[in-house]
């Protein structure tokens, strides 16, 4: 048995508050911190198309088994926050579990992790609100043009600057703009949904296709509803940052599992809708006048396609291509 004999070291704070402050967040503070990090307007915008390049018609399949897979993980975490409500999350819960060395080891990886996250965040925002300056700017006439890097910055400044008030600033402004561009994204979604299926799908004019539910009524295998699962799974990454603000929460021990297991249920809701909308306005048909009979070959043809029950007849589709090798087109689209 061995005695710490080192004395416990004390902190002059001269009035100043070197801790966190307890009870500072409620529930809503920290489900909004764990759907921010999530960002699934981003990732159903961005991550559930690399899914559907696999997994097809069957995306929203995908997409529920990956709930299913993220809500127990989201359990694992809920027992831990129970018993260990710690600032140190992840890292608390590895070195309580297994090791100091394991929890060392995952500590670093998940700050190295979120730090990648962020900096790649903040440089997609710097690039889309440069391309957004220059569009909207070229319709008065002249284009503005504004390096990404300069909102990059100005992301970061603000950023650190709201991190150096009251927490509930930073949680709240999370809340707040998740929400828009969420409620955005979901009133698309029922636009798109309430139109009904496409032309070209199996049940034209279905406003509920359940074949998105089963790979063999989509023509997927499920191989590809495995791969397109494993973009679904990181679709979910960030549920558990809520269990970060474990010190400063009322009651944590009960808010932080609601706020972890909510999360994974509102996200993944949203999910299902996003990706329902998607799938059905990717269902499209196309038909084809005076193809070769012996293979692909240079030459012009026209093409229709029918995208969500509009038709898009396509003109001036040239083609060099051949059978053995590769091939080239060009298409002109005239929508009505």
């Amino acid at each position: 048995m061995t005695v710490d004999t080192h004395p416990p070291i004390s902190v002059a704070t001269s009035g100043v508050q070197n801790s966190l402050r307890p009870a500072r967040l409620g529930l809503p503070d920290v489900i909004a911190q764990s759907v921010a990090v999530i960002a699934p307007e981003l990732c159903a915008g961005v991550v559930s198309y690399l899914a559907a390049v696999k997994a097809g018609g069957a995306t929203p399949l995908a997409f529920l088994f990956a709930m299913l897979g993220a809500l127990c993980l989201g359990g694992v975490v809920s027992r831990f926050s129970r018993t260990l409500p710690s600032a140190g999350s992840l890292y608390t819960y590895t070195t309580v579990g297994l090791s100091r060395l394991a929890g060392f080891v995952v500590g670093c990886l998940y700050a190295v992790t979120f730090i990648v996250i962020a900096g790649a965040a903040l440089a997609g925002f710097g690039y889309f609100s440069s391309t957004l300056l220059r569009n909207v700017s070229s319709h008065s006439g002249h284009s503005t043009v504004v390096a990404w890097y300069w909102f990059f910055l100005a992301g970061l400044v603000v950023l650190a600057v709201s991190s150096l008030f009251d927490v509930r600033l930073a949680t709240r402004s999370q809340l707040v703009f998740t929400a828009a561009s969420v409620t955005i994204m979901i009133v698309a979604a029922a636009i798109v949904i309430g139109r009904g299926s496409p032309t070209g799908s199996a049940n034209p004019g279905a406003h509920l296709d359940l074949g998105a539910f089963w790979p063999h009524a989509a023509g997927v295998p499920w191989t590809g509803v495995c791969t397109g699962f494993a973009f679904g799974m990181l679709s979910f990454v960030g549920f558990e940052t809520a269990a970060v603000l474990s010190e400063e929460t009322a009651a944590p021990r009960r808010n932080i599992p609601r706020a972890v297991i909510g999360s994974v249920l509102v996200v993944g809701v949203f999910y299902l809708l996003a990706t329902y909308e998607v799938d059905s306005i990717q269902t499209f048909s196309i038909s084809l006048s005076h193809p070769d009979k012996n293979g692909w070959s240079e030459g012009s043809m026209n093409v229709d396609v029918s995208i969500g029950g509009k038709e898009y007849p396509a003109v001036n589709l040239h083609l060099d291509a051949t059978p053995d090798g590769p091939g080239s087109s060009e298409t002109g689209y005239d929508p009505h």
